[in-house]
């Protein structure tokens, strides 16, 4: 199985890292290189996407112009109806006339650049959720907010909460924010966070556009600790689920890494043949292609 990483914004800095350190990244996905400083943006946008089975963006406003791209060109910031900021899409020849001040609406746009934008993201919002309903991956969503959030608590539950509607059942969070409870923090529990409805690696930290060179290491840091977790996993399919299991080698026993409740003792492991028991049932596995197959 493939870790697909995931960015929920709220900058673009993560999803350029990822980029830059070669990880295994789906192609372009509708959170990349967008500002998103409210994290309900991101449950109400996939909350819509869950039940309608698509999302499609509706531009509001074009806030102001700016240059923070690597060219210094002059872009339109253009906001979407759930306060998704559209910072590079945009630039001011897309402009059919040059509005008296901003903000303004996006009447002065030309029409067939809209179209054109829109049709882009319906099919990135389709690829996502498809993406998210494919049983055989694993996904590991980033949430780096650079900005202190006081209401992280009731946005972490609501986050996890849509991001639990869709059928992949190997979903974890990497979710980074400031004013986390130092408790929480995975580094000092050395734990996945399971009092939400997916997994959570917790991280007390503000990362800002530093992640690029100060605070680079770090942050890839984490990246490499939640990988090293998951290689230390074997991936099991049960009635055509395939899910992923700590095995505790010491101990003989596997733990389900989506839910550290459900385990199984290993009686035995010889590569290919796995026999389990739980709850007095013996179950058999056979390995066929990295997996071990009931």
């Amino acid at each position: 199985m493939k870790i697909f990483y995931i960015s929920l914004g709220s900058f673009c800095h993560p999803k350029i890292l990822l980029r830059d350190t070669n990880r295994f990244i789906q192609e372009s996905l509708p959170f990349d290189f967008h500002s998103t400083p409210g994290t309900y943006t991101i449950y109400n946008i996939l909350e819509e996407l869950y039940q309608n089975k698509k999302y499609e963006v509706d531009f509001k406003e074009i806030l102001y112009t700016h240059q923070f791209n690597s060219t210094h060109k002059y872009e339109l910031a253009v906001r979407e109806k759930n306060d998704m900021f559209f910072l590079h899409f945009f630039d001011i020849n897309d402009l059919k006339e040059n509005p008296p001040k901003y903000p303004v609406d996006c009447s002065y746009i030309d029409e067939n650049k809209i179209k054109f934008i829109k049709d882009k993201f319906n099919e990135r919002f389709n690829r996502l959720y498809n993406l998210m309903n494919d049983p055989d991956n694993i996904l590991v969503f980033l949430r780096i907010e650079n900005y202190a959030n006081p209401v992280w608590e009731q946005d972490l539950v609501k986050l996890t909460n849509a991001i639990s509607l869709f059928q992949n059942n190997n979903k974890f969070l990497i979710y980074s924010q400031i004013n986390i409870d130092e408790s929480q923090d995975f580094y000092k529990k050395n734990a996945l966070n399971y009092n939400y409805k997916i997994p959570v690696m917790c991280i007390k930290k503000l990362f800002d556009e530093t992640i690029q060179n100060t605070l680079r290491d770090i942050f890839l840091n984490i990246l490499t600790t939640f990988e090293e977790i998951i290689n230390r996993c074997l991936s099991l399919r049960i009635n055509n689920i395939v899910s992923n299991f700590y095995y505790d080698i010491s101990n003989k026993k596997l733990f389900n890494l989506n839910d550290l409740n459900y385990w199984m003792d290993v009686v035995a492991l010889d590569g290919k043949t796995m026999i389990c028991i739980i709850k007095n049932k013996e179950l058999i596995f056979k390995s066929v292609n990295n997996i071990f197959e009931l």
